[in-house]
C-alpha cells in the first residue's frame, strides 16, 4: 500500500507553517495522521485514536490535537470524527 502525496501540498502554507512551529516531528506526525486515515472508512477517523496515535508519533497528545485543531488541514466533525 502507498499514500499518494502530491509535493506542492508540503509547499502549501498549512504545511510550511506546521514545519515552522514544529518542525520535522509535526510534518512526520501529519503523515502518520495520513497512514491512519488511509485505513479508515472512507478516510473518516476519530478523536478518540488520538492517544494511540500520540504514542505512535512519540509525542504528546496535546500536541497533536493542535495539529488537528490549529493547523488548518483537517476537519474536525461535530460527531468528534475528522478528515484531511
Amino acid at each position: 500500500a502507498f499514500i499518494k502525496l502530491d509535493l506542492q501540498f508540503l509547499d502549501s502554507l498549512p504545511v510550511q507553517q506546521l514545519l515552522h512551529r514544529e518542525g520535522a516531528k509535526g510534518v512526520g506526525a501529519l503523515i502518520m495522521l495520513f497512514e491512519y486515515l488511509r485505513r479508515c472508512t472512507d478516510c473518516v477517523g476519530v478523536l478518540s485514536a488520538v492517544p494511540h496515535l500520540a504514542s505512535k508519533c512519540k509525542m504528546k497528545q496535546t500536541s497533536l490535537f493542535h495539529i488537528l485543531h490549529d493547523e488548518e488541514l483537517f476537519t474536525i466533525l461535530d460527531d468528534d470524527r475528522f478528515y484531511c
